[in-house]
């Protein structure tokens, strides 16, 4: 086990380590034992080695430019605003529960153009589908609550194939339209690399910011000045 910077940093930089889990001797038996190797279908460029990790995060890059994400600045203000007024009457609130959870998977579902009444549900899947991230489960095979993952990561699929299918036929001012439409030297993403990409960014995307958003106000509260 390394815990230090420099050692990590080492080992994720080597030659022989590698994102790609069906590279792993976990992976590779239970390949063997007859397993589907992929279950929750084409990966996110997460867990992709180069070049396929190189040409799709080429390709995304493009969609998901300042702009986009500049875009969405007064509506984050406004959803910010819209969670602190909720609790502003109580004069104290939970940071988790009351921002840092609700918020990341608004701003990404605003950013791919999801209706805001689906929020809840994308909620749901973002949570379950999060635990896949945590290497004890990844890497040791643990199967609990595989079931629940396996259904929300169909649920999600489905519903990003739909809204894939409409940006087609209606694009619009998002992210999703964007990936549709991104080009580089002749090459474009295919629908299972788009859904991929929405799918870590939802999953990735919302786990991250809950910790980062937690752990700013501890920070705050432990340095005030």
């Amino acid at each position: 086990v390394f815990s230090g910077f420099a050692h990590c940093d080492e080992v994720l930089r080597h030659p022989s380590s590698c994102s790609d889990r069906l590279k792993s001797t976990v992976a590779q038996r239970a390949i063997a034992a007859g397993e589907e190797p992929r279950p929750f279908g084409t990966p996110g460029f997460l867990f992709l080695d180069p070049p396929d990790h190189t040409r799709l995060r080429k390709l995304v890059s493009k969609a998901f430019s300042p702009r986009v994400v500049k875009a969405l600045e007064p509506d984050i203000v406004a959803m910010v605003d819209g969670l602190l007024d909720k609790v502003a009457a109580a004069g104290s609130f939970e940071v988790i529960e009351d921002l840092a959870y609700p918020l990341p998977v608004a701003v990404i579902c605003r950013l791919l153009g999801v209706p805001i009444e689906d929020e809840p549900q994308f909620s749901w899947a973002s949570a379950l589908l999060a635990q896949g991230l945590d290497p004890f489960i990844a890497f040791t095979g643990q199967s609990h609550g595989f079931e629940e993952r396996l259904e929300a990561g169909q649920w999600l699929r489905g519903y990003l194939r739909d809204l894939l299918e409409r940006r087609r036929a209606e694009p619009a001012d998002d992210l999703m339209s964007g990936l549709i439409s991104v080009e580089e030297a002749g090459d474009q993403l295919t629908e299972s690399e788009i859904i991929a990409t929405c799918n870590l960014l939802l999953i990735a995307g919302h786990e991250t910011t809950v910790n980062l958003i937690a752990n700013a106000a501890l920070a705050l509260l432990r340095h005030p000045d």
